[in-house]
């Protein structure tokens, strides 16, 4: 197991700009190597990551649509909204009871 020293040592070398680019390109890739379409949603929270997903994706060409489950005037659903707006991207909300319904009438 690394010592403590090895550690700071690792820190002390950690290149935040270099780091960074290497991992949206990480990303990037991540993201065309396994979407195989250019339309498509993604499940939106207005979070770090779902937030970070929807700006590469689009950033990459994609035509994509947020989705947002919640109840009406829930903190997630209006913070989801905002964000949205900011990345100047669609969103679709669904209400946990609308989602529901559609799901009891799958047979």
């Amino acid at each position: 197991m690394p010592d403590r020293n090895h550690f700071v040592s690792h820190v002390a070398t950690f290149d935040m700009k270099t780091n960074t680019a290497e991992l949206l390109t990480e990303m990037q890739n991540a993201i065309k190597n396994t979407i195989l379409t250019k339309k498509f949603g993604i499940a939106f929270s207005g979070g770090v990551d779902s937030s970070l997903l929807a700006k590469i994706c689009s950033d990459l060409g994609y035509d994509i649509t947020l989705l947002t489950i919640g109840f009406s005037d829930s903190h997630d659903v209006v913070f989801s909204k905002k964000i949205s707006k900011l990345l100047g991207l669609p969103t679709k909300s669904l209400k946990y009871l609308q989602m529901i319904l559609m799901i009891s009438q799958i047979k």
